[in-house]
């Protein structure tokens, strides 16, 4: 953080759910309570190490289950990375956050 601030900038840290948390209508009836609370335990121990570092995070978690909801899929099926379409979610997301915050830099041009 203290060297990206030296550089002028503002770090960013993006939380990108595991697809169990986007999909977790679908999947918490399968998987259990037990598994579920793992998943969310370890997403709140990042927003909570945000909060206790003074970061500045993006949870996308919101927007990937809004999508999710929609029966976007986000995820490729055989492995757990982002699909072209979950990155162009992810990328429009995050594009959204930072200017919102006015995180983005003008143009000097």
């Amino acid at each position: 953080k203290s060297l990206v601030e030296g550089w002028g900038g503002e770090l960013v840290i993006i939380l990108i759910p595991v697809r169990e948390l986007a999909y977790e209508s679908l999947v918490a009836p399968i998987l259990g309570e037990e598994t579920m609370a793992i998943f969310h335990d370890n997403h709140q121990t990042m927003l909570d190490l945000c909060e206790e570092l003074a970061l500045t995070c993006f949870d996308a978690l919101p927007v990937f289950k809004e999508h999710a909801e929609q029966g976007e899929l986000l995820y490729y099926t055989e492995d757990m990375h982002l699909n072209p379409h979950g990155n162009k979610v992810l990328a429009e997301a995050v594009f959204a956050y930072l200017e919102h915050n006015g995180l983005l830099q003008k143009s000097q041009s």
